[in-house]
């Protein structure tokens, strides 16, 4: 090997290091900011929570997709590739509102019945009727697809099945309790 070649090589190593820290610095950042935040490797640029995500012991509870015996179970899954810049506003039964970001989930405790699910993404509102039964779990997706007037969401109905993977591999960054 050339000693150009090795003066390239450590170089480039070198580069590699010191992004990789200024990227911890960043998320450090974010943390004494308060918020979470998930950057788009396309657009790079990021999007961010208005508060910190719960724990990652409440995580890998959650993760687990099981019903709780004394409350209706709720799963808002937010994980599209192509969604990847807005910020969308989420609330259950017109209660304060949760700011999901892309590849994001959040667990809702809710008391049996039916309740109203709304988003606010550019000013525009999207609701959507669910039923949760005591002991039961649902799931629904926010799913952004893009066009010429910017990104349109709408709500999914996700089986378990289909919502299991995407939860799995999505952020957990609320666990509300609103019985």
């Amino acid at each position: 090997m050339s000693r150009l070649n090795r003066s390239a090589i450590c170089s480039g190593l070198l580069a590699a290091l010191s992004l990789s820290g200024c990227a911890i610095n960043l998320r450090q950042a974010d943390a004494d900011a308060g918020v979470y935040c998930y950057r788009s490797p396309k657009f790079h640029s990021r999007t961010c929570t208005t508060n910190l995500p719960p724990s990652q012991e409440v995580e890998a509870d959650a993760k687990r997709l099981e019903a709780l015996p004394d409350a209706g179970t709720l799963y808002v899954i937010r994980n599209r590739a192509w969604d990847t810049i807005s910020a969308v506003e989420f609330s259950v039964d017109g209660r304060a509102p949760v700011v999901t970001i892309p590849q994001s989930m959040i667990r809702a405790r809710l008391a049996p019945g039916p309740h109203m699910l709304s988003m606010v993404s550019d000013g525009r509102h999207v609701d959507q009727a669910i039923s949760v039964n005591l002991g039961g779990v649902e799931f629904v997706e926010i799913k952004g697809a893009g066009g010429f007037s910017g990104t349109q969401f709408t709500w999914v109905e996700l089986s378990a099945s289909s919502a299991s993977a995407q939860a799995k591999s999505s952020k957990l960054i609320a666990d509300l309790d609103l019985r």
